[in-house]
Formats: C-alpha cells, structure tokens, sequence
C-alpha cells in the first residue's frame, strides 16, 4: 500500500512537470536581465522648429562729421563703450568758438549802436532810414551768431547711442570732410538673431513669441528671445520669410557674427503619452507593442500620432500605469512570461 502511494506521487509529480515544460516550451521564458520596461505615465509632448541664422547688433551706427576741418581731439577707442550724447570728435572745434565769440562781440556791438540810434530817433534827432540800417545790422548780427553757435555744435561730434566702438576711422590731425565717416558704434546691450522662417511655418511665429535660442560658440547655454519683426513678403527663390529674434545680452556673451539655432514651438501638449520609438513593432503599417499583465506578454495594436526622432505619442491603445516592454523585443513573444 505505501509502494502504491509514493508511486502515485511521484507520477503526479511527473505529470505537472511535464505539463510546466510543455508551457515553457509553447511560450517560453525571458529573463529580466534581457529586457526592460517602461510604466506608462503623463509626460509633456513638445516640439520645436529650429531656423539657422546670425547675430547683429540690436543697433549699428557709422558716426559722421557734420563739418569740415581738423580732427583735434577724440575721445574714444575702439572696444571701449561710449554713452549716448557724448562728445567723441572735436573738428576745428578751437577756432569755431573763437568765430562764435567774435560773432557774439559783432551781435553785441550791433545791438548797443541800435538802441543808441533808437534814442536819437525818439528824440526826433534822427530819421526812419537810419534806424531801419541799424535795426538791418543787429538783426544780420544774431543769425551770425547763430551760426557761429551751429557751427561751434556741429564740431563737437557726439555719439547717437550708447554702445561699444566697432571701428575707429580717423585719427588727431587728420583733415575731414563734411559727411565723412569717423567712426562706428554698436548697441549690444541685446542683439538680434536673423533668421528665415518658410511659408509653412509661419502659422507659428508671430511678433511678441518666445522663442529658444542655441548659440554654436557657447555649447549647453539657452537663451530666451522674442520676435522683433517679421518680414510680410516671401523671397522668390527660397520662399522664407525674413524675421529678427531679439536677445538680452547683459553679460554680452552674445557677438555679432555668431552663428545661431532659433527654435520655435510648433506643440505642446499636457498629460501625453509617449514611448519609445525602439518599443514600437512595424511601425508604418500596423504599430503595437508588448503589454505585460501578471508578468505575461501580449500584444497591443497602437494608433500613433506624433512620430519623433526617438519617442512617439500614443494616441490610443495604451493607459497610464500600464507596463510595457521598451527592448529585448527579439526574445519576446505572444503570451511569453517575462521574469521579475
């Protein structure tokens, strides 16, 4: 009886490994070193449009002479930062003075031999044409000083803006003439990037949007910039849109000249879900990915919206929480356990 028993035991024993073995056989299964997975969760979804351009400066200003003649001083040099309204040339500033104080001596003397005349006309002493002589001379005298007084402004070269000198064009004792270029002055306080944006996209810029701005020269460093202008006509030939991006530069990392990547938020979407592009099986044409529940595997037809470099959103077919596998897919199959 108790050879009977145990005999019975064994057999049992048998018969359920065999029928484990047969299942490992069917559906196989794969450890947890050769796979990973991925709890579904809400993320972010957002996607840029990057533009190549360059940097100007915000503004650029070629300062010329008013007035001909000798520089005799200047006031600046080149890299250094100048202020709005300072004087920066002196051209033959010396010698119009001295014409503005003689003219104002002239203007003076006018106005004491009128006053004088007018006396001796109230007094009935002298005539109408006389005085009117008289009036003629002080008044010639005040639109001299006038001049005097222009001319005297005009040889005092002052800067237009606040900003760095690019280039110095003259030096002390070099005859000008009027117009000539003596120098040039950039605003870098902030900068422009310039860019162009094609047609399709114009849907998604607009003065006044942020955009985020990569420079070449500084790796791992963003800045944050706004559309200054937009161009309203196309270019022939490209068919872009010409626009300029403004960037605060108060650390003045940012030169004229740098090469730069405008981005442009094209989506951007709260509680999304996204995977993988390496999780998701055939892709084009029937997209799905291994689900796991209790440890066993089973695949799940996905409808796909965005389709990323690396990741794609998941429109339908998945739920938070659930669990799917992200690599290892060659070693899975339908209904496989997959190992803790």
């Amino acid at each position: 009886m108790n050879l009977s028993s145990n005999y019975n035991k064994v057999y049992h024993l048998k018969f359920f490994l065999w029928i484990g073995l047969s299942i490992i056989c069917l559906y196989g299964v794969a450890s947890a070193q050769d796979i990973q997975r991925l709890t579904i969760k809400p993320q972010k979804l957002e996607i840029y449009h990057s533009y190549e351009g360059y940097i100007e400066p915000f503004e650029r200003v070629i300062v010329r002479s008013e007035t001909s003649g000798t520089i005799e001083k200047t006031t600046f040099e080149e890299g250094k930062v100048v202020k709005k309204n300072q004087i920066l040339v002196n051209v033959s500033t010396e010698r119009l003075a001295l014409q503005e104080q003689l003219a104002n001596s002239n203007y003076k003397l006018a106005e004491y031999e009128y006053l004088a005349q007018k006396q001796l006309f109230d007094q009935n002493v002298s005539s109408a044409s006389s005085l009117n002589s008289y009036i003629n001379k002080r008044d010639v005298g005040k639109i001299q000083l006038e001049l005097a007084k222009l001319d005297l402004e005009k040889s005092k070269v002052k800067s237009p803006i606040t900003g760095v000198v690019k280039s110095k064009l003259i030096q002390t004792g070099e005859t000008v003439n009027a117009n000539q270029n003596l120098l040039e002055v950039m605003n870098v306080s902030k900068v422009l990037a310039k860019i162009n944006i094609p047609g399709n996209d114009m849907f998604f810029v607009f003065p006044g949007k942020t955009m985020r701005v990569r420079i070449s020269a500084l790796p791992g460093l963003v800045f944050d910039g706004k559309v200054h202008t937009l161009g309203q006509e196309a270019d022939k030939q490209t068919q872009q849109f010409p626009a300029e991006i403004i960037i605060e530069n108060p650390r003045g990392q940012l030169f004229p000249g740098m090469d730069v990547y405008v981005e442009s938020r094209t989506i951007h979407m709260e509680n999304q879900i996204l995977i993988p592009r390496a999780a998701v099986m055939d892709l084009n044409k029937s997209p799905n990915v291994y689900v796991l529940k209790n440890n066993k595997a089973s695949k799940r037809q996905l409808k796909l919206g965005t389709i990323m470099i690396d990741s794609v959103q998941v429109m339908s077919g998945l739920k938070f929480g659930e669990l799917i596998i992200i690599s290892g897919l060659d070693s899975i199959r339908e209904g496989m356990i997959v190992g803790n």
